[in-house]
């Protein structure tokens, strides 16, 4: 980085003079670590990207001591009329650079672009590790567009923030630079420069290696290919579960709503309604990809300790020929040598309410068969009970469950949804009560074992959610899941034994053999 990094009182109608000279050395020294720039776009309305929405500019470094200097030239973004205008346009991350102990400079650049400008006063204490992650300065432990609950999870995840600001109708993208002179220029040239701390860190005048540089955003609807969020994603985590039902349930039949609450059919009407509970069943237990290194989160583990106040169970129950006619059940445990096809049961218990929750609200789980397959079509089969609401009254009858199904594609076992009915107040509803006075059938599938090769049927990403006494469906927390095995596994022990068997029955082989070549 050039020293001329020590004079802080730099004019302003010189910035562009400083952003060359500061990074005239990327042309010189052997790149030692890389660096990355990732904007990340949320859009006000998902459905709608000439709504606008807010842009965060975030940085990853491989070096030891982090990014020294960074330049970028952005196109797309507002609320730049001159050189630093007022941080309400652009807002740098003042636990990085902040213009005050460092350097954070911004202007209008080649007619079309900003030129945003962040590095270190070399003269003052220097600020290390922005963009290393972990506890460096500026650090976003996750990724601030997709967040999973579990750091590391995301590329993105442990980057530094360098700035925040708005954009309208035009999607911000990275204008490229060119390195040898810093004019803009068409093509894939390099989009940023950047220079890193060597060790030690008192003298940064190391160029970094350009890592990735990309434009990601949450808009559910593109022409582009950039973006690719699901309808149905209220919460935008990337995954669309039953966070996303709650959200919508909880506003169903309302009008004036966002895409935050509910209205995410992609009609940006602002009415919650059935084309909304439609999109997130449609879309299911789904993840977003796409080119733009976007990383959704997983539903949830695949299992959870013991402990967990909501299990989902699985049951072998029955047992059918090929022709569906009653069979006797066998010992599933063991080699039955006879293709048939099982009956299994999936049933929930619940315990320990907390304060403010009523009761049971909903479940979502994937089903993972094992070298047994869904042989004739039969997919999901929900429980039909219905339960009565009103005591001694006349009617009252209502199905328990008011979604039981296979939601997203048919009867691929991936991603199933049960819940109540929304708006349900009253203690005394027995569809608030599942589970919670023993197990509660779900529904059930009926799968075809060969009754040789092992297998197994269990679930994945057990989530439930609770009603709570307003009869508002709360956030969802994982819940313990199940497994069944089908086919004889042998012991360890019994291993063993065979192991031995077989070295005392080679010993005396190998003995008769010598007696034999002893004694012609």
């Amino acid at each position: 980085m050039n020293r001329t990094l020590r004079v802080m009182d730099i004019k302003r109608g010189l910035v562009l003079s400083f952003c060359t000279a500061v990074l005239a050395t990327l042309a010189g020294p052997v790149a030692q670590a890389e660096v990355g720039v990732q904007l990340n776009l949320r859009y006000d309305d998902p459905a709608n990207e000439s709504a606008g929405g807010t842009w965060d500019m975030l940085v990853q470094s491989s070096a030891t001591n982090g990014v020294s200097a960074v330049r970028v030239v952005l196109q797309g973004i507002t609320g730049v009329t001159g050189v630093d205008t007022p941080l309400s346009a652009i807002i740098p991350n003042s636990l990085a650079f902040d213009n005050v102990n460092s350097l954070f400079r911004f202007q209008p650049f080649g007619g079309v672009g900003v030129e945003i400008v962040a590095g270190d006063d070399l003269s003052g204490t220097l600020i290390v590790g922005v963009g290393t992650g972990g506890s460096s300065t500026g650090n976003i432990p996750e990724d601030d567009l997709f967040p999973d609950g579990i750091v590391g999870n995301n590329p993105w995840d442990n980057s530094a923030l360098l700035a925040s600001g708005t954009f309208g109708s035009a999607r911000p993208q990275f204008l490229e630079v060119n390195p040898a002179n810093g004019n803009l220029q068409m093509g894939s040239g390099v989009r940023v420069l950047a220079n890193e701390f060597t060790i030690p860190a008192t003298d940064p005048i190391n160029a970094a290696t350009i890592g990735a540089v990309s434009v990601r955003g949450d808009a559910a609807i593109d022409g582009s290919g950039f973006e690719e969020m699901l309808l149905g994603d209220a919460n935008r985590s990337g995954t669309v579960n039953n966070n996303d039902f709650n959200t919508v349930i909880n506003n169903l039949s309302t009008s004036g709503k966002s895409w935050d609450t509910g209205d995410v059919d992609g009609s940006s009407t602002g009415d919650v309604n059935n084309a909304d509970v439609n999109a997130v069943l449609d879309n299911f237990f789904q993840s977003a990809s796409n080119p733009s290194n976007l990383s959704a989160s997983s539903a949830s583990p695949a299992s959870l300790a013991s402990g967990s106040p909501f299990s989902l169970s699985g049951e072998v129950v029955a047992a059918f020929d090929l022709g569906m006619n009653p069979v006797p059940l066998p010992d599933i445990s063991q080699n039955v040598g006879t293709p048939l096809v099982y009956q299994i049961d999936f049933s929930i218990d619940t315990s320990g309410l907390e304060i403010g929750e009523l009761g049971f609200a909903n479940v979502g789980f994937n089903i993972l068969p094992a070298n047994l397959s869904d042989s004739l079509a039969i997919g999901w089969t929900p429980t039909t009970e219905e339960v009565d609401t009103n005591g001694p009254a006349a009617g009252g009858l209502a199905p328990l469950f008011a979604t039981n199904q296979d939601a997203g594609t048919p009867d691929d076992f991936a991603g199933i949804l049960a819940s109540i009915a929304g708006g349900l107040t009253e203690a005394s509803d027995p569809r608030t009560q599942v589970g919670q006075n023993g197990s509660t059938l779900v529904g059930s599938v009926f799968l075809e074992w060969d009754g040789v090769t092992q297998g197994s049927v269990s679930t994945e990403g057990v989530l439930f959610s609770a009603n709570s006494l307003s009869g508002q469906f709360l956030n969802s927390q994982l819940g313990a899941s199940t497994s069944i095995s089908f086919g004889a596994i042998p012991e360890p022990n019994t291993f063993a034994l065979a192991g031995l068997a077989l070295v005392v029955l080679l010993a005396k082989v190998d003995i008769i053999r010598s007696r034999t070549s002893a004694n012609p």
